[in-house]
């Protein structure tokens, strides 16, 4: 079955001028911005006052039943530096951002379809990383640990954590033993979330992990690209990937 195709709305979102900046920017962020000629090919206009709600409620919330559907959605914030894209994504203070407002969404979806068994109960399991300086860290876990980058066999790029060790025992057809130490490449760190609030203090932990660069903009800025990923699994499935890649562990140390 064809895959159905990949669509990109672009918004643009008006962060609240600072007073040294006047007032010749916001003269122009009026309702009628749509028709003005600088902002031309966008989807929409988001101005000053509207928060983080408004945000997802227009940008990233009709997109999330293809999520439900088994595809993927992706919320990409570019812009400079003190821009707002932590504020929009992340949060700040009681406003929430785009990440829990979309995890809370998910779980509220998929919890009006509890499966009787534990194992194949849906939930959202999180991974979080960043971009530094052409390095790639992950962020989860008490301390941030510096991953690699592999292609997979289906030509995908992946990010690999830390190296681990198993010692795998076993028999073979022909009636012998088998006994080997396996070295195979780990994933990402991740957790499993089954309420929003949990996503909120994972996501604010991992801002606080964040590379931190200076920027005359804004104190805040950490001058890096975090990669937050949510994907919808069952404890059923992560058993059978876990069992997968030992599986091509093996196979790669007989060869």
């Amino acid at each position: 079955m064809a895959r159905p195709p990949c669509t990109v709305d672009s918004f643009v979102r008006i962060r609240p001028l600072a007073a040294r900046e006047g007032t010749e920017l916001l003269a122009m962020a009026t309702p009628g911005l749509g028709a003005s000629p600088l902002f031309a090919g966008f989807a929409g206009v988001l101005l000053p006052e509207e928060h983080n709600r408004e945000v997802f409620d227009r940008c990233l919330e009709p997109k999330l039943p293809t999520v439900l559907r088994g595809g993927a959605v992706s919320a990409f914030s570019y812009g400079y530096t003190g821009g707002g894209k932590t504020h929009s994504v992340i949060g700040y203070g009681e406003e929430r951002g785009l990440y829990y407002l979309a995890a809370e969404s998910l779980i509220r979806e998929l919890n009006r379809e509890v499966a009787s068994e534990t194992a194949h109960r849906l939930f959202l399991r999180v991974t979080a990383c960043e971009i530094y300086d052409d390095r790639v860290f992950d962020l989860l876990g008490a301390e941030t640990i510096e991953c690699s980058l592999r292609v997979c066999e289906g030509g995908q790029l992946a990010v690999c954590g830390t190296a681990e060790r198993e010692q795998l025992e076993g028999k073979l057809s022909s009636g012998g033993e088998l006994s080997t130490l396996v070295t195979r490449m780990t994933s990402l760190r991740s957790v499993s979330v089954y309420e929003p609030e949990h996503l909120q203090e994972i996501a604010m932990s991992c801002v606080s992990k964040r590379a931190q660069g200076s920027s005359t903009e804004h104190h805040q800025s950490s001058r890096s690209h975090a990669l937050l990923r949510m994907d919808v699994s069952t404890v059923a499935v992560l058993e059978a990937q876990a069992a997968l890649e030992r599986a091509k562990a093996l196979g790669s140390s007989l060869q």
